[in-house]
């Protein structure tokens, strides 16, 4: 099973968007996502800080702000 993480914060609207439309997608496809707050470590917060919400796989950004759909699809599949 693939699985992602999120580097993300409270309070952030991309945030919860990304998090709504990748929990639609695990409706379809099988994997998991650890979030990550990013506020609650000053390094996560000094490298991610601007491009919230970060989706990354196995070490590798797949995207930031928005959803890369394209992306995690060519992963999952």
């Amino acid at each position: 099973m693939n699985s992602f993480v999120v580097y993300a914060r409270a309070e952030c609207h991309l945030c919860d968007t990304l998090q709504n439309e990748l929990e639609a997608l695990q409706s379809e496809y099988e994997f998991s996502v650890d979030w990550v707050d990013i506020d609650e470590d000053a390094a996560l917060e000094l490298k991610y800080g601007f491009f919230v919400p970060v989706l990354m796989h196995e070490g590798r950004k797949v995207c930031h702000y928005y959803l890369d759909r394209e992306a995690l699809l060519k992963i999952l599949s």
